[in-house]
């Protein structure tokens, strides 16, 4: 007989603190209702409009427009890939070590981030900057 069989049954004891999560609050816990890897491509608002018109219209996303998806989406690129310009421009660099770090992967929650985060996204998407 191999050391591997056994006939034993093991029952699985969890601690008493354990908490059950279900799979609406892992979504928030691990990150939100898509999880996308930052690519290049997102530098381009329409490649972003096309992505967000995708993911709202499969309801991989609820809860926001189209163009607040895309929004989010375009600022996680600019920050991803403009991190260099934006120290070149001064901008401390503890900050954009941060925004870098939090760029990828682009995790878009249910019914959005939170007003600011939103309104950033909207700026960097107002902006007209081109990397």
């Amino acid at each position: 007989m191999s050391i591997f069989a056994s006939k034993k049954n093991y029952k699985l004891q969890l601690p008493n603190n354990f908490v059950g999560v279900d799979e609406e609050e892992m979504e928030y816990v691990d990150g939100g209702s898509a999880s996308i890897a930052v690519d290049e491509s997102y530098l381009s608002k329409s490649t972003c409009s096309s992505l967000a018109r995708g993911l709202v219209s499969s309801g991989r996303v609820t809860g926001m427009t189209q163009t607040e998806v895309a929004q989010e989406i375009f600022a996680h690129a600019m920050c991803y890939y403009g991190a260099d310009s934006l120290k070149d421009a001064g901008i401390s660099g503890s900050v954009v070590d941060y925004l870098y770090n939090h760029a990828n992967p682009i995790d878009i929650a249910d019914g959005g981030d939170t007003w600011y985060r939103k309104a950033v996204f909207a700026a960097i998407w107002n902006l007209n900057i081109q990397l």
